[in-house]
């Protein structure tokens, strides 16, 4: 507003020199002539600045509306909503399962009928090892069902480098049956304790059972 003011006193001040000028032929205005010039002048300003401050008048700014908080608060509605867990369908225990042939036959040991673990047995002889067994499967043994070697000591060489051939069933035996199945064998010709197993296969190939072990020790020299 400064900028504006200043232009008004200048032109004032240019009017009081015109009017000066004109006064007359003396060249030194009389006081009541001055007062007049300054009076006038003084009236020009005023109203040039009752202009001016009619431009700059401020425009009254609308107050802001008020806005309901209610219309803002979040709706209390749940991001997950509990979903219920499906229902797992029990297993019928009682179903029957049709036995398949590598899992309907099963054998445990009874006992040892002869040569029980620990039997002394001469150096290089022949000797017959019985163990009576039980059929606790679901399939009948037919004869076609044997008894196999499967591992021995590392000391009964003569074993791993001629090993007995397998051994079949001399008859069914069902489910429940107990049954003594044997198999002939050579001792040993030097001193020591041996171990070998044996387990039986079915007519698939199957090895199936409780593991057979043989355990028995060998002293003195072999008979000619």
């Amino acid at each position: 507003m400064n900028r504006l003011i200043k232009p008004i006193w200048m032109t004032a001040a240019v009017l009081v020199l015109v009017l000066s000028a004109c006064g007359g032929k003396s060249t030194t205005p009389d006081a009541a002539s001055v007062d007049a010039i300054y009076t006038q002048a003084a009236s020009t300003v005023g109203a040039k600045l009752t202009q001016t401050a009619s431009v700059f008048t401020k425009t009254p700014v609308a107050s802001p509306t008020s806005i309901e908080l209610s219309t803002l608060s979040a709706t209390q509605t749940p991001l997950i909503t509990n979903t219920p867990e499906f229902t797992s369908t029990p297993l019928n225990i009682n179903t029957q399962v049709q036995p398949t042939q590598g899992s309907c036959d099963n054998m445990s040991y009874v006992s040892d009928v002869s040569i029980p673990d620990g039997s002394q047995v001469a150096p290089g002889s022949k000797f017959v090892k019985t163990w009576r067994i039980r059929n606790n499967g679901q399939c009948t043994w037919s004869t076609s069902y044997r008894l196999i070697y499967g591992w021995s000591s590392d000391s009964w060489k003569e074993i791993k480098q001629l090993p007995p051939a397998g051994v079949n069933l001399t008859k069914a035996v069902a489910p429940g049956e107990e049954y003594e199945i044997t198999v002939t064998l050579v001792a040993p010709v030097t001193s020591g304790i041996y171990q070998a197993s044996f387990r039986l296969q079915n007519d698939k190939g199957f090895n199936f059972g409780t593991i057979l072990y043989l355990l028995f020790q060998v002293n003195g020299t072999p008979t000619p």
